[in-house]
């Protein structure tokens, strides 16, 4: 849970405090990342609620809470809590960079 809240904050904290792009593209990213920032806040009601108890463990049940098909979707979700704020954040700081060296060759050629 932890690792999960860090890496939400930090892409949070990288789209506030770092400037260079222009206030609608901004307000996207902060807006994703707020969206990772609410997912993982609820990251352990939706495992309490697919496993049915607060281990986390997955047992073969008879209905969907607990069962393997709940125990996949616990595993895709927290995989993606993990890897889509470190890709929101690879696209955020190539989109800085490349903005950047765009401005940096229109100064150059207008000079």
């Amino acid at each position: 849970m932890d690792w999960f809240n860090t890496l939400s904050c930090t892409v949070y904290l990288t789209i506030v405090f770092t400037g260079g792009l222009p206030p609608k593209v901004v307000r996207v990213y902060k807006v994703i990342s707020l969206i990772y920032l609410i997912l993982t806040a609820s990251w352990g009601i939706i495992g309490y609620l697919l496993s049915g108890n607060l281990r986390f463990m997955f047992e073969n049940n008879s209905g969907f809470t607990g069962n393997d098909l709940a125990s996949y979707y616990f595993w895709i979700i927290s995989a993606a809590l993990i890897v889509l704020p470190l890709f929101t954040i690879l696209i955020y700081v190539t989109h800085v960079f490349v903005i950047k060296s765009e401005n940096n060759s229109i100064n150059v050629i207008q000079n």
